[in-house]
């Protein structure tokens, strides 16, 4: 999944004494990897982990959350109707109120928390397909 590491590594590169260690399940020969999926240029890393496939479980996962989500990755698309309505709650009502924000044809950067409501709510209204969440 790309996310923040490219930002998370200049900033560790870029700090006095900084070191950027890169976990992975495995290595890839040179040029095998196009370079638009590459997340963190090879200048950036300082060090490359290899996890071994018995602690892959444990020690990889996609998140804290899941070990692998097919639509975290683009490999998939989630169903609309997949996703789950949020409750009623102040949460609820703060996501519905950057919802009507939104504007057709747009890209949204949501973040986790608080944000991650708003595309429930985009679902909930049928509207999940006029913008790119990314």
């Amino acid at each position: 999944m790309l996310s923040d590491q490219r930002s998370i590594a200049t900033a560790a590169k870029n700090s006095p004494g900084g070191l950027v260690i890169a976990q992975v399940k495995r290595l890839a020969a040179n040029g095998s990897i196009p370079s638009r999926q590459v997340a963190v240029p090879g200048p950036l890393v300082d060090c490359v982990v290899v996890v071994d496939d018995k602690d892959h479980d444990t020690l990889h996962p996609m998140s804290y959350l899941e070990k692998h989500n097919s639509a975290f990755t683009g490999e998939i698309r989630t169903p609309q109707q997949a996703v789950k309505a949020i409750p009623m709650s102040l949460r609820k009502i703060i996501a519905r109120r950057a919802f009507l924000q939104l504007r057709p044809n747009k890209i949204v950067n949501l973040g986790i928390g608080i944000p991650d409501g708003v595309a429930s709510v985009a679902a909930e209204e049928g509207m999940l397909g006029t913008c790119s969440f990314a």
